[in-house]
């Protein structure tokens, strides 16, 4: 037989001939037809003819070979041989001897594309480009200047299931594309069938089920190069190359039905995850595709970015169920802005993951592991729908959003983070923060209880715990329905910024510490114990209005000329401090203005703050001054001893000194001290140069000089001093001194 040169399905074979018989005018042939299949000879029944015209004569059909039992194949008819069996001795003419093939034509199919050394932008010249179909090879092309390729090539004939790929064989770069069609159904045509470089692109051009690892599996078959961009063991994908992308190209559908092990994924179409498992070891994009997790879990076991396009739990489609995530050694980031849900477990390593936001949605358990794992800058919520256990950790910001009605959240250790917000996830829930198991403490830079939507509730149940937060601690307002609310127990609670209570404190035995700079106390509290101690100058501002009630120990305490201001936050209007019964009071060293404490129980009244500066509008602070002086002299030198050891003889001179203290109670203003001398004009002389010349009197007062020692002149004029020589009289005036002050006036005279 001559090369058939067609494909396709052979349905059938049979052999024909044309014979007559020349055995005349009487006679018969006898004779078998038949073929020669691979050594082997097959011949149908015999066949007796008398006519002696042409008679068209056919053997046995064939529909599969006989010899092998399969379907034919084109190369066992390029070697076919007809025969004909002559089986007597009569005369028998053959004209004509032939096979009749009955068979369906193969199926053509072009596919066609371009290689890009990107994502679609910069095409690749001169690259080799094969095509595989189940395995084997089914033609090259080499790309042209616009990097485009074209290969064409057949199927058999209804075969609707055709798993494909085509790579760069032995080329500058390495990239593989890999699909599923459907030449009779669909199309015998892909005319984008497109590769990047470092990509493994994963198509459906079937048109039905997703890809899965079998239909990648197929493709490849046993050809085993590895300039092919993945193997497949058993149901499980491995991607070649350490920076090589999986890619799920826009419109596509993938589902891997195994494991899948990658470099870096990007989906722009449909991933369908189902329980397996996705080990990513760079990054992880689903900024525009779709990500059904399902219950899989995603292990990022290298440094990577996570970039999706998700703020919030409402998008379904960017969501995973387990997430592993910073292993040791290595940095997991979220995408700057952007964030990811985890509906299961997060598990972290001794890594770090840093970057945008993460919600938690688990509904019971501990939803957080996170082992030795330094975090930076994230959103951790916890949905549950009864208690969950939050670890031990350095967390980023801790959003606790009940997804119950109400959802108890137990500390399992210390933890520290940068915001702390105990709220509701949404209208009607409420979270409950609990440290009572082991008094855990938290150190946070920012804490809220409750949320700017007063329908969301928050409490924080203490304890013994200890607290510490280098900001604002904000206590929202809520409705009538419930409300936020720190329960302090016997903690202490040191507040580096501002005081925000708008709902509910309730004190127990607790001490809050006020150790920032400049801080407010907004809203009316009851304290059991407030402190603020400042060795530099500061300011404490009230919100105008309020009350502040301490019913244990009030500490408000500056140091000596570093006095802490107590200031309404509108001045002129009054803030309120109420001491209850049996409070202590521990205040000195203030400058108080704008405050009414006449709420206070009577027996601590006036406040009388020692040391400390009455600045008006003040109700029940400072009642009266307390106004002592006392005077004293010290010979300084005679003229018979000079300095040493004098006395008090006709020509010494003595220094007096007379001392002025307000020892409690309000502000002494305009103080004058004067001492008359005229009684002693006979014995003493004022010395008129006893400091320096023509400055006989020296001052130390609060008010003058900034409190430093001043020699005033003799004489009455600015600097507030003078001696009158008629009426021999030492005159020092507009002396300020608030309670637990002292001025110190000094003038010097000589003994007649």
């Amino acid at each position: 037989m001559d090369n058939a040169n067609v494909s396709g399905v052979i349905n059938s074979v049979v052999v024909k001939a044309w014979v007559t018989q020349d055995n005349w005018p009487s006679g018969t042939s006898t004779y078998r037809i038949g073929v020669r299949t691979n050594g082997s000879e097959y011949f149908g029944g015999s066949i007796n003819q008398t006519l002696q015209d042409f008679v068209l004569q056919s053997g046995d059909t064939y529909t599969t070979n006989p010899q092998t039992g399969l379907p034919w194949t084109w190369a066992e008819i390029d070697n076919l041989v007809a025969a004909v069996d002559l089986m007597n001795d009569n005369t028998t003419r053959i004209t004509e001897l032939y096979v009749e093939i009955d068979y369906t034509p193969a199926i053509s199919v072009t596919l066609s594309g371009t290689l890009y050394s990107d994502e679609g932008t910069a095409p690749l010249s001169g690259q080799t480009v094969r095509l595989l179909i189940d395995g084997v090879s089914e033609g090259i092309d080499v790309t042209d200047a616009s990097g485009n390729y074209t290969i064409t090539t057949t199927v058999a004939a209804g075969d609707s299931y055709v798993p494909l790929l085509v790579y760069v064989d032995n080329g500058s770069v390495k990239a593989t594309t890999v699909t599923v069609m459907d030449p009779v159904n669909v199309s015998n045509t892909i005319s984008n069938l497109d590769l990047y470089a470092d990509h493994l692109i994963t198509r459906q051009d079937e048109g039905g089920t997703p890809l899965d690892n079998g239909d990648i599996s197929n493709a490849d078959g046993y050809y085993g190069d590895t300039d092919i961009l993945y193997y497949v063991l058993g149901m499980d994908l491995t991607v070649r190359g350490t920076n090589t992308e999986l890619y799920v190209p826009t419109s596509h559908s993938y589902q891997p039905l195994g494991n899948v092990t990658t470099a870096h994924i990007k989906i722009n179409g449909t991933v369908t995850a189902g329980s397996n498992t996705f080990t990513v070891s760079g990054n992880w994009d689903n900024t525009n595709g779709t990500f059904n997790a399902d219950t899989s879990t995603v292990n990022f076991t290298g440094t990577g970015t996570i970039s999706i396009d998700v703020n919030g739990w409402a998008n379904t489609t960017k969501r995973f169920y387990n997430v592993n995530a910073a292993a040791s050694g290595q940095t997991t980031t979220i995408l700057a802005s952007r964030g990811i849900v985890v509906m299961n477990n997060l598990t972290l390593g001794g890594g770090t993951l840093a970057g945008g936001r993460v919600y938690l949605n688990r509904d019971d358990g501990t939803p957080f592991v996170p082992g030795s794992t330094t975090l930076s800058n994230l959103l951790f919520r916890y949905q549950p729908l009864t208690t969950v256990n939050v670890a031990n950790a350095n967390y980023p910001d801790l959003y606790l959003a009940a997804r119950g009605t109400s959802t108890s959240f137990l500390l399992l250790g210390n933890i520290t983070c940068n915001n702390l917000q105990v709220s509701g996830g949404s209208a009607g829930k409420k979270s409950i923060l609990d440290t009572t198991a082991a008094n855990y403490s938290i150190d946070c830079n920012q804490l809220k209880v409750g949320n700017s939507t007063d329908t969301r509730y928050g409490k924080l149940i203490l304890n013994n715990s200890a607290v510490t937060i280098n900001g604002n601690v904000t206590i929202y307002a809520s409705d009538a329905a419930d409300t936020n609310e720190i329960d302090a127990g016997g903690s202490t609670i040191n507040v580096g910024g501002d005081w925000i209570n708008n709902d509910t404190f309730t004190p127990g035995t607790s001490t809050v510490v006020l150790n920032g700079a400049n801080q407010t106390l907004s809203g009316s509290t009851t304290f059991r114990n407030l402190t603020k101690t400042v060795s530099s100058a500061d300011t404490l501002t009230f919100t105008a209005g309020t009350t502040q009630t301490i019913t244990g120990t009030a500490t408000l305490n500056g140091a000596s000329g570093q006095l802490l201001s107590l200031r309404s936050s509108s001045p002129g209007t009054r803030w309120n401090l109420n001491l209850a019964t049996g409070a202590t009071k521990a205040i000195s060293y203030v400058d108080v203005q704008d405050s009414d404490a006449s709420g206070s129980d009577a027996g601590l009244l006036d406040i009388n703050p020692p040391n400390s500066v009455d600045s008006g509008n003040n109700v029940s602070w400072f009642g009266s001054a307390n106004i002592t002086a006392s005077k004293s002299s010290t010979v300084i030198s005679d003229p018979v001893n000079g300095t040493n050891n004098p006395k008090r003889i006709p020509g010494a001179v003595v220094e007096y000194t007379i001392t002025v203290t307000n020892t409690a109670g309000a502000q002494a203003t305009n103080v004058t001290v004067t001492d008359d001398l005229s009684a002693e004009a006979a014995t003493l002389a004022f010395l008129a140069d006893g400091y320096a010349a023509g400055k006989g009197i020296r001052v130390t007062a609060p008010n003058i000089n900034g409190g430093a020692t001043l020699n005033l002149t003799n004489v009455a004029d600015s600097d507030q001093g003078s001696y009158n020589s008629t009426t021999r009289t030492v005159t020092v005036n507009g002396i300020v001194l608030n309670a637990g002050e002292q001025a110190i006036v000094s003038f010097r005279v000589t003994i007649q």
